[in-house]
């Protein structure tokens, strides 16, 4: 984006993600977006450039929130379990519906934005491993297969149900596979 106005930038990509999170990728266009955020087409193609560069941006800012949570949670420090239990809403939101439709319609897109959701991935497997280095989780556990098992549980869940259906059927698989990979 190459816009001066910091609040005309934050307006568009919140309106993006309403449309994404209603419409999906292909539901809406940018004249859509331009009406709905109170800007002229050109205004808004002289903010955001392209679709494609506003997927990028919101993606990008996406991943950077994520990072930003899930460094506060764990830096808040306190009980393994207690901050595991936490970390399971970093999980659930790791990528929203949306996302697997935005790198099917961009998928060099997904390739720019790897290395944010790179550092997301290590620092969740690392905090695995610590739970096994203290002795919490099992010592054959192995924390990337783990990581990648949560993960697809999420995906799973990923479009077929609502927001609060999904979040309480990832919460009960996870405590199903937290309960697994105890030490016991």
């Amino acid at each position: 984006m190459k816009y001066k106005d910091e609040s005309v930038e934050n307006a568009i990509l919140q309106k993006t993600v309403e449309f994404l999170q209603r419409y999906g990728v292909r539901g809406w266009n940018m004249a859509e977006l331009a009406e709905h955020s109170g800007l002229a087409k050109n205004t808004l193609y002289r903010v955001i450039e392209s679709k494609e560069l506003l997927m990028e941006r919101v993606t990008t800012d996406y991943y950077n929130k994520i990072y930003s949570r899930l460094t506060e949670i764990l830096e808040a420090g306190g009980d393994y379990i207690d901050t595991c239990k936490k970390l399971i809403s970093v999980y659930i939101d790791l990528s929203p519906a949306y996302f697997s439709e935005i790198f099917k319609e961009y998928p060099a897109l997904e390739k720019r934005i790897a290395n944010k959701y790179a550092a997301v991935r290590q620092r969740m497997i690392d905090y695995i491993k610590k739970g096994v280095d203290a002795g919490i989780l099992r010592e054959d556990l192995d924390a990337e297969k783990t990581f990648e098992l949560m993960r697809s549980v999420c995906l799973m869940y990923d479009t077929k149900f609502s927001e609060q259906e999904r979040a309480e059927k990832i919460h009960f698989a996870f405590e199903c596979i937290t309960y697994g990979i105890l030490k016991k």
